[in-house]
């Protein structure tokens, strides 16, 4: 049966080049179908050559420098390999066949045809087994589940059906999207109403079952000086915070994770 020629290039005004698409077999046949617009002229095919070119070696993947990744939320700022993040979905680029940094096939190549790419869950997933073709130079892996730590793997195919052997695994991901614990047992000393002006809080360790508790962000209810804005710290207390006015005043609390996230606040 017929085939479809595909991967048009336009080499000059009068000149095009295309892929065959059928099987190798001993004989080959050509048929060109031709239209004219509006049905005024025939076309002609002045001239035609066939090419066979054997292609046995495998393509090269993308190279480490042209990796770029990104939040499906923001593209302002790229992520980096091996930290915890909290984004539930991120999209991953790689250079196109042929610019720098991209996958490339030998100058007799049959040229890159597209590429075997997912993110796993694992740091030994086979790719090509596992199926995930496609020719687009991207991808927006989504469906991640937190806690657990993923790793982006991608190797080449030609257009003859080389495919490299050498997976490429340039990027590591921790994800993480659930907050930590509250701090419990917050208390300040001294308690209750007092001419002393320094106060000490202290309170219990927060948990956090994915990417672990980073540190404790506190604050106080002032609306200027240092502690109108968020103060961290790794240790489980802090001293010397003045009062911010006479009577009932309010210390803010919260666990911050390595991903990102925030606990709901403690007060006292």
């Amino acid at each position: 049966s017929w085939v479809d020629a595909s991967s048009q290039k336009v080499l000059s005004t009068t000149t095009y080049e295309y892929k065959i698409n059928s099987p190798a077999r001993p004989y080959i046949q050509v048929k060109f179908d031709l239209s004219s617009l509006r049905g005024i002229g025939s076309g002609v095919i002045s001239d035609y050559s066939i090419n066979y070119i054997q292609d046995t070696t495998a393509p090269e993947n993308p190279v480490d420098a042209g990796l770029r990744v990104y939040s499906t939320a923001s593209s302002s700022s790229e992520l980096t390999s091996g930290r915890w993040y909290p984004y539930p979905a991120i999209n991953i680029t790689w250079p196109k066949e042929g610019s720098e940094s991209g996958a490339t096939d030998t100058a007799t190549g049959s040229g890159v045809l597209g590429y075997y790419v997912s993110l796993f869950a694992t740091d030994s997933a086979d790719v090509v087994d596992e199926d995930y073709f496609q020719t687009e130079n991207s991808i927006i892996s989504s469906g991640l589940v937190a806690g657990n730590t993923y790793y982006l793997a991608l190797t080449t195919e030609d257009q003859a059906g080389n495919i490299n052997q050498n997976t490429w695994r340039p990027f590591v991901y921790k994800f993480d999207d659930v907050a930590p614990t509250q701090p419990g047992d917050l208390s300040a000393d001294p308690s209750g109403y007092t001419a002393v002006n320094k106060f000490t809080f202290s309170w219990d360790e927060a948990t956090d079952s994915a990417s672990g508790v980073a540190g404790y962000c506190y604050k106080t209810g002032t609306s200027s000086g240092t502690f109108a804005s968020e103060q961290c710290t790794t240790a489980l207390s802090v001293t010397d915070v003045p009062a911010y006015k006479k009577g009932a005043n309010t210390f803010y609390l919260r666990a911050k994770d390595n991903a990102g996230n925030y606990s709901a606040y403690s007060t006292v």
